[in-house]
Order: structure tokens, then C-alpha cells, then sequence
């Protein structure tokens, strides 16, 4: 540690100096910056926004009423990113916590993955896994009976 404070210490010592000379010539940032490429060797370059997938979606957050502007961050087909649009005229770029948390819904275990058919009383909380060409084919026979005797209903 005292080894880097002392250089450090020596380094200051050395810019003051030759920034007073060369205030005196005009030329401050040049003796600047080759004194600093000296001292620390050639300047390190730092990703500071690495890539966060490999596409981008432009969509609207559901998570409330808003319907903010999103940008989806996919890799590999999978959600790795939200973050708000700047260009949208409702958030300009600023998202909520639901809003980032939208990413927590689409792959929650909880996630109904097929249609669910009720299998015991109103209110027993019992449901079966249906296919959904079975779930079309019963809400098509629900609604086409309320259809045939009283069409007002369907409304």
C-alpha cells in the first residue's frame, strides 16, 4: 500500500510540475496525457454495458393499466432483461417494480402451462389438465346453448 502511495504522491508531484510548464507553453493536456500513459501504461478498456442478449423486443408491460413501453432482452429465445423504452410517450424509459418483475411471471412454476377443467364443487379448488383443442371444443358447446335460447346473454 505505501508503495502505491508513494507513486501516487510522485505522480501528483509530476503533473503539477509539467502542467505549470506547459500552462506556460499551451500545451497543458498533451504533456497531460503522455505523463499519465507513462505512469500507468495505455489507458484499460472497461465494457461498462456488456450485451445483455442477442434480440431485442419493443412491447408493452401488462403488469398494470399503464401499458408502459418495454424492451424485452432475449437470449436464446429466453427473457434475460426488461427495462423501460425512452422513446415511449407514457414512461420514457422508467419502469416500476411490477414492471421489472415481469419477467418473474413468465417463467414462475406456478404458471398455468394448459387449460383446467373443473373436476370437483364450485369453490373445492380440484381442476384436471385439459388439451386445448378439448378446452375450444366445450366453451364452443357452453356459449352456442346460451346462443340458442337466449342470444342477449352472450353480451
Amino acid at each position: 500500500m505505501a508503495l502505491i502511495a508513494d507513486a501516487l504522491g510522485h505522480a501528483s508531484r509530476i503533473f503539477r510540475r509539467s502542467s505549470f510548464d506547459a500552462r506556460l507553453k499551451g500545451t497543458a493536456a498533451p504533456i497531460r496525457r503522455d505523463l499519465l500513459e507513462a505512469l500507468a501504461g495505455p489507458p484499460e478498456v472497461v465494457e461498462t454495458s456488456p450485451s445483455l442478449g442477442d434480440e431485442v423486443k419493443y412491447t408493452t408491460c401488462y403488469m398494470c393499466a399503464c401499458r408502459c413501453g418495454i424492451k424485452v432482452h432475449l437470449k436464446d429465445g429466453k427473457i434475460r432483461y426488461i427495462e423501460g423504452n425512452k422513446d415511449h410517450p407514457v414512461n420514457r424509459g422508467v419502469l416500476c417494480g411490477k414492471g421489472s418483475a415481469g419477467i418473474m411471471q413468465q417463467y414462475s412454476p406456478a404458471k398455468l402451462r394448459k387449460p383446467l377443467l373443473r373436476t370437483g364443487e364450485r369453490g373445492s379448488g380440484e381442476f384436471k389438465e385439459i388439451e386445448w383443442d378439448e378446452a375450444m371444443r366445450l366453451a364452443v358447446e357452453w356459449l352456442g346453448e346460451i346462443r340458442r335460447t337466449d342470444p342477449r346473454k352472450l353480451a
